[in-house]
């Protein structure tokens, strides 16, 4: 096997995709695992405090006061402060929050497919549950969750014992968009851009494993969809969950670019090499191994792809009287735009005109995980981007038309659902 530096790329790989994250960076992720802990919020260390910090971090035995150094901070403090950790670039790091990371966790969803491939080869299936102490009937019990690190062991076992090449892959082929919680899902239908639906899936990663963590770079004109295990050190075979974790990705930019899109690349924290088998299935799909995290690129072009009506499902069901939340959001998208350009309605004028009080109105809402300014933000993108796509209205009079008194606050807006300014949007809306 092939060393591998660390931070980076083996050295059989392609050489040509540079590593985004440097030692210096994984030296902190490092020192965070070691303590159980990892960074929470976005903030940036000042680069220059950072490598003063660095050289005596490097000496430092003990692992809180090594990760509080390379945190850029010139002194030790109390490790309560540890989630305003940061690194020099602007990368969302892999984080796992307390207590639950004491117990790694997973979904019953992602191991029935492992167990369904098992059954069709008539494998012991039931006795290899039993050794890891695996729930035998996991058919209704799809939405709870089993330990992680003994399904891991169970995946592993099973590709050795019972021959399997490429176990992971396979249970992949088996995993669909519907395998993700219900209420991540309506998140992502509810999103106006790929990027939007990324963000939530990010943030809601842990629901799906509670030490997994999902995170967007930037790299030229791609991005990186990343997503990394905590707590997983030691383990030789994580391809398989890795391949749970990219389809997953792959999944959610299918909803916004077409059933048929395929990753220009596929990359595995793992040192796996796919079998010329599985290759087959991604043509013109380059592999890597050795990576820092999982990911699969993405043209940055497609974060501003509006989401594809009817392909994201159903929302789940709020269990209350009245109007549902999806049916109000969907009541909200056909009444807002017509508020735009004059004064528009306030949560409580909103909630009177459902029928409903203010706090039950956000209680639905919140049951879908949105807020009433999330979908007066959507609603006020989808009509800025139709009159840039379809108009030659001034970038001013867009804003205006779309509910902004300033320019500038509505070009940040924009940027931040779409990942491309209102101009930018213009211009690549009439290429494509």
């Amino acid at each position: 096997m092939a060393d591998v530096p660390r931070g980076g790329l083996p050295a059989q790989a392609d050489t040509s995709v540079r590593p985004i994250v440097s030692d210096r960076q994984m030296d902190l992720v490092q020192a965070i695992s070691d303590i159980g802990r990892s960074p929470v919020l976005p903030f940036h260390a000042n680069r220059q405090s950072l490598l003063r910090s660095g050289a005596r971090a490097r000496n430092c035995k003990d692992a809180s006061k090594r990760a509080w150094l390379l945190g850029g901070y010139s002194s030790f403090e109390p490790m309560t402060n540890l989630a305003k950790f940061c690194l020099v670039r602007s990368i969302n790091l892999p984080f796992w929050r307390d207590p639950m990371a004491n117990i790694p966790l997973t979904r019953c969803q992602f191991l029935l497919p492992f167990i369904g491939i098992l059954d069709d080869i008539g494998a012991p299936t039931s006795s290899l549950l039993e050794k890891f102490r695996l729930p035998s009937s996991l058919e209704d019990k799809s939405d709870l969750y089993i330990p992680l690190l003994p399904t891991l062991r169970f995946a592993d076992t099973a590709q050795r014992s019972q021959g399997i090449e490429d176990l992971g892959f396979l249970a992949a082929q088996r995993i669909s968009y519907s395998h993700m919680r219900g209420k991540t899902r309506t998140l992502i239908a509810q999103s106006p851009t790929l990027l939007m639906a990324l963000r939530h899936a990010c943030r809601w990663a842990p629901r799906e494993d509670t030490v997994l963590s999902m995170w967007i770079e930037y790299d030229d004109d791609h991005v990186r969809i990343c997503s990394r295990l905590a707590r997983t050190n030691g383990f030789l075979h994580l391809e398989h969950a890795q391949w749970i974790q990219n389809i997953f990705a792959i999944h959610i930019v299918r909803q916004f670019a077409g059933p048929d899109w395929m990753p220009a690349t596929i990359a595995f924290e793992a040192c796996y090499t796919p079998r010329p088998a599985t290759r087959a299935f991604w043509p013109n799909v380059r592999f890597l191994s050795g990576q820092y995290a999982a990911w699969v690129s993405v043209p940055i072009s497609y974060l501003s792809l509006p989401g594809r009506p009817g392909e994201l499902g159903l929302p789940p069901d709020d269990h209350e009287d009245g109007p549902s939340a999806y049916d109000i959001v969907e009541l909200l998208k056909l009444m807002l735009p017509a508020y735009l350009d004059e004064e528009i309605p306030g949560l409580a004028a909103v909630a009177e005109m459902a029928g409903v009080s203010a706090r039950t109105f956000q209680r639905k809402l919140s049951h879908l995980g949105l807020a009433y300014s999330d979908i007066l933000d959507t609603v006020r993108y989808e009509n800025a981007s139709k009159l840039l796509r379809d108009t030659e209205a001034k970038i001013i009079d867009v804003s205006f038309s779309s509910g902004y008194t300033d320019p500038a606050h509505f070009s940040r807006a924009f940027r931040r659902m779409a990942g491309i300014t209102p101009r930018q949007f213009r211009k690549q809306s009439r290429l494509g």
